[in-house]
Protein backbone atom coordinates (compact mmCIF):
# COMPACT_ATOMS: atom_id res chain seq x y z
CA UNK A 1 0.00 0.00 0.00
CA UNK A 2 2.87 2.70 0.41
CA UNK A 3 4.66 2.01 -2.27
CA UNK A 4 1.78 2.32 -4.50
CA UNK A 5 1.15 5.52 -2.48
CA UNK A 6 4.69 6.61 -3.04
CA UNK A 7 4.76 6.14 -6.63
CA UNK A 8 1.04 7.67 -6.64
CA UNK A 9 2.38 10.77 -4.98
CA UNK A 10 5.76 11.10 -6.65
CA UNK A 11 3.87 11.53 -10.31
CA UNK A 12 1.35 13.86 -8.51
CA UNK A 13 4.91 15.55 -7.75
CA UNK A 14 6.55 15.44 -11.25
CA UNK A 15 3.11 16.57 -12.87
CA UNK A 16 1.98 19.17 -10.55
CA UNK A 17 5.58 20.72 -11.12
CA UNK A 18 5.43 20.95 -14.88
CA UNK A 19 2.01 22.49 -14.34
CA UNK A 20 2.77 24.76 -11.52
CA UNK A 21 5.69 26.03 -14.36
CA UNK A 22 2.90 26.57 -17.12
CA UNK A 23 1.17 28.28 -14.42
CA UNK A 24 3.78 30.62 -13.22
CA UNK A 25 4.24 31.79 -17.00
CA UNK A 26 0.92 31.92 -17.49
CA UNK A 27 0.12 34.21 -14.56
CA UNK A 28 3.53 36.26 -14.62
CA UNK A 29 2.66 37.04 -18.51
CA UNK A 30 -0.60 38.10 -17.64
CA UNK A 31 0.52 40.56 -14.81
CA UNK A 32 3.21 41.48 -17.07
CA UNK A 33 0.46 42.53 -19.98
CA UNK A 34 -2.49 43.78 -17.35
CA UNK A 35 -1.22 44.38 -14.18
CA UNK A 36 -4.25 42.61 -12.84
CA UNK A 37 -3.58 39.24 -10.90
CA UNK A 38 -7.10 38.38 -10.34
CA UNK A 39 -7.39 37.98 -13.92
CA UNK A 40 -3.77 36.84 -14.66
CA UNK A 41 -4.84 34.00 -12.18
CA UNK A 42 -8.24 33.53 -13.18
CA UNK A 43 -6.47 32.95 -16.77
CA UNK A 44 -3.74 30.66 -15.18
CA UNK A 45 -5.61 28.88 -13.15
CA UNK A 46 -8.28 28.07 -16.15
CA UNK A 47 -5.22 26.81 -18.33
CA UNK A 48 -3.64 24.43 -15.69
CA UNK A 49 -7.13 23.08 -14.24
CA UNK A 50 -7.41 21.16 -17.79
CA UNK A 51 -4.45 20.20 -18.32
CA UNK A 52 -4.34 18.97 -14.91
CA UNK A 53 -7.39 17.35 -14.99
CA UNK A 54 -6.37 15.19 -17.87
CA UNK A 55 -3.00 14.64 -16.62
CA UNK A 56 -4.22 13.41 -13.14
CA UNK A 57 -7.02 11.21 -14.50
CA UNK A 58 -5.24 9.55 -17.02
CA UNK A 59 -1.56 8.91 -15.21
CA UNK A 60 -1.84 9.69 -11.60
CA UNK A 61 -5.15 8.31 -10.50
CA UNK A 62 -5.89 6.12 -13.48
CA UNK A 63 -7.28 3.29 -11.69
CA UNK A 64 -10.43 5.76 -10.92
CA UNK A 65 -13.98 4.92 -12.52
CA UNK A 66 -16.47 7.20 -11.30
CA UNK A 67 -18.64 8.70 -13.79
CA UNK A 68 -16.54 11.61 -15.94
CA UNK A 69 -19.40 14.49 -14.89
CA UNK A 70 -18.54 13.16 -10.71
CA UNK A 71 -15.65 13.59 -11.58
CA UNK A 72 -15.59 16.50 -13.17
CA UNK A 73 -17.32 18.11 -10.72
CA UNK A 74 -15.63 17.54 -7.74
CA UNK A 75 -12.08 18.29 -9.39
CA UNK A 76 -13.73 21.67 -10.13
CA UNK A 77 -14.71 22.14 -6.69
CA UNK A 78 -11.65 21.34 -5.47
CA UNK A 79 -9.93 23.29 -8.22
CA UNK A 80 -12.16 26.32 -6.89
CA UNK A 81 -11.43 26.55 -3.23
CA UNK A 82 -7.41 26.51 -4.11
CA UNK A 83 -8.13 29.84 -6.38
CA UNK A 84 -9.73 31.18 -3.36
CA UNK A 85 -6.84 30.27 -1.31
CA UNK A 86 -4.83 31.47 -3.87
CA UNK A 87 -6.54 34.49 -4.28
CA UNK A 88 -6.61 34.95 -0.37
CA UNK A 89 -3.34 34.87 -0.34
CA UNK A 90 -2.14 37.19 -2.60
CA UNK A 91 -4.45 39.84 -1.38
CA UNK A 92 -2.80 39.19 1.96
CA UNK A 93 0.84 39.53 0.67
CA UNK A 94 -0.29 42.82 -1.66
CA UNK A 95 -0.71 43.82 2.05
CA UNK A 96 2.49 43.86 2.89
CA UNK A 97 3.75 45.16 -0.33
CA UNK A 98 5.24 41.61 -1.40
CA UNK A 99 6.09 42.36 -5.35
CA UNK A 100 3.44 40.28 -7.08
CA UNK A 101 5.91 37.63 -8.86
CA UNK A 102 7.59 36.58 -5.49
CA UNK A 103 4.09 36.33 -3.97
CA UNK A 104 2.98 34.44 -7.16
CA UNK A 105 6.13 31.87 -5.97
CA UNK A 106 5.30 32.44 -2.24
CA UNK A 107 1.41 30.86 -2.79
CA UNK A 108 1.88 28.32 -5.15
CA UNK A 109 3.63 25.56 -2.69
CA UNK A 110 0.56 25.95 0.12
CA UNK A 111 -1.94 25.53 -2.75
CA UNK A 112 -0.22 22.87 -4.15
CA UNK A 113 -0.18 21.21 -1.09
CA UNK A 114 -3.88 21.59 -0.59
CA UNK A 115 -4.65 20.77 -4.56
CA UNK A 116 -2.70 17.42 -3.57
CA UNK A 117 -5.18 16.65 -0.23
CA UNK A 118 -8.32 17.58 -1.85
CA UNK A 119 -7.56 15.66 -5.22
CA UNK A 120 -6.17 12.44 -3.18
CA UNK A 121 -9.19 12.14 -0.59
CA UNK A 122 -12.07 13.89 -2.15
CA UNK A 123 -11.93 13.67 -5.91
CA UNK A 124 -9.78 10.74 -7.01
CA UNK A 125 -11.23 8.55 -3.75
CA UNK A 126 -11.22 4.80 -4.01
CA UNK A 127 -14.26 2.95 -2.77
CA UNK A 128 -14.63 1.29 0.87
CA UNK A 129 -15.20 -2.81 1.46
CA UNK A 130 -17.72 -3.67 4.26
CA UNK A 131 -14.81 -3.88 6.48
CA UNK A 132 -13.77 -0.36 5.82
CA UNK A 133 -10.74 -0.71 3.79
CA UNK A 134 -10.11 0.93 0.50
CA UNK A 135 -10.36 -0.88 -2.81
CA UNK A 136 -9.40 0.23 -5.91
CA UNK A 137 -12.29 0.39 -8.11
CA UNK A 138 -11.48 -0.44 -12.35
CA UNK A 139 -14.72 -0.32 -14.48
CA UNK A 140 -17.04 -0.48 -11.62
CA UNK A 141 -15.64 -3.68 -10.28
CA UNK A 142 -14.19 -4.09 -6.99
CA UNK A 143 -10.83 -5.82 -7.14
Amino acid sequence: MYKKFDLEFAKYILLSVSNIGIYYVIFSCGVYISANYVLSVTIATLISFTINFIALKNIVFKKISRSNYSLFVRYLTAYFICYLVNLFLLKICSQFDVNIYVSGLLVLFPCALIGYLLTRFFVFTNTKDPSGHFKDVVDDKIT
